[in-house]
């Protein structure tokens, strides 16, 4: 893996420990110095199940270590640059987050123009369409439903079959 490669393979390691707001607080928390998990769930007002859920997921993400002491395992930042960044991201966020940012609607912007339809129709594709319901901002879209109605099977699970006894009811 190249250089590059493996700096966005941290990065993107990062941007997924970080997207959950209980593991952004966790991670502040060992900002401070090695902690137990059952000092997080009383600090953070969390189960220890959950906290140790989390701890495992930092732990993957190599963003956190932990050091067996005894019959307790303390946990603290892998690393003490990682303790300055956190405090600089959070900083830097703390600036950056402006409210107004947020409230622009990017409905148009997502929208397919006339032109990308027909050429996606032409090429035998369905164009796509904004996804209903994503937070502003959400750039993801979907192929636009035909307004044929897909034929469904009633009672069908996926992954299992249907008997014979099924299809004749």
């Amino acid at each position: 893996m190249s250089a590059p490669s493996a700096g966005v393979e941290a990065m993107s390691r990062l941007g997924r420990a970080i997207a959950d707001p209980t593991r952004c607080r966790m991670l502040l928390a060992m900002v401070a110095g090695p902690v137990y998990p059952a000092q997080l769930a009383e600090a953070l007002d969390l189960t220890r199940s959950n906290v140790s859920n989390h701890l495992t997921f930092l732990r993957g993400c190599g963003l956190v270590a932990a050091t067996p002491q005894g019959r307790q395992v303390r946990y603290e930042l892998a690393s003490p640059h990682l303790a300055h960044a956190l405090l600089e991201f959070l900083q830097v966020v703390g600036e950056a987050d402006r409210p107004d940012v947020c409230d622009v609607e990017v409905e148009s912007q997502v929208a397919v123009p006339p032109a990308a339809s027909s050429a996606a129709t032409e090429a035998g594709r369905r164009p796509t369409q904004p996804v209903s319901g994503a937070p502003h901002g959400s750039h993801r879209s979907r192929p636009a439903r035909s307004h044929e109605a897909a034929p469904t099977r009633a009672h069908h699970r996926p992954g299992r079959r249907s008997t014979s006894a099924e299809e004749s009811d």
